[in-house]
């Protein structure tokens, strides 16, 4: 719990102070916008961190986190229709794409939850994996038009959508990678028979 304390308070403390103290976004607005973002930076930094247990430690550690990160992903999309339009300046189409990779990610959060104690570990960690990537895209269609501008970025501090996207990124490389080291233990290339190995000689 406590981890999941600490995850909360300090993406909480992120999003505060770049929306509201740097930012200028009004303080009447912050227990709805701000606190949505604060819920979904809170659902992939868990995310991340129950990847990272997973590969780390041979227990089951990380399903505390990953049921904590469901509860936040779904206060997260359950809160976004009510105002999204008040709280990202991006296209309808952009916003509509967002969204459907918002919901695709939270039934993938989810499927992968009901199976993450009866499968392979690697395999848990693949599809966790594919669930960051996919919040990290659902970030990208928010916020990539502010990413390449520094001086625009309230107090200099990173677009909570460039770091989900970076994180989500980074879990998919890892994704790759475990996906290889799965195949390889499970499937390994077949040697050539004997009799194939005289004949070429």
């Amino acid at each position: 719990m406590k981890s999941i304390f600490f995850t909360l308070t300090a993406s909480t403390a992120y999003v505060t102070m770049r929306n509201n103290v740097f930012g200028g976004l009004p303080w009447n607005i912050w227990p709805t916008i701000t606190l949505n973002n604060a819920f979904a930076f809170t659902a992939l930094v868990l995310i991340v961190i129950s990847i990272i247990q997973m590969r780390l430690s041979n227990t089951n550690s990380f399903v505390k986190n990953i049921y904590a990160a469901c509860v936040f992903a779904t206060l997260h999309l359950g809160m976004v229709p009510c105002f999204s339009h008040l709280s990202y300046n991006t296209s309808p189409i952009a916003l509509f794409i967002s969204m459907g990779l918002g919901f695709l990610s939270l039934f993938s959060l989810y499927f992968a939850t009901a199976w993450c104690n009866d499968i392979d570990k690697k395999v848990s960690f693949v599809l966790f994996s594919l669930v960051a990537f996919v919040i990290g895209l659902h970030s990208l269609f928010l916020g990539f038009s502010s990413w390449f501008v520094p001086s625009k970025w309230p107090g200099m501090m990173p677009p909570i959508s460039l770091i989900s996207f970076l994180m989500g990124y980074s879990a998919f490389v890892a994704a790759c990678y475990m996906t290889r080291v799965f195949w390889a233990e499970h499937f390994p290339p077949k040697e050539p028979k004997a009799e194939y190995r005289r004949s070429r000689r």
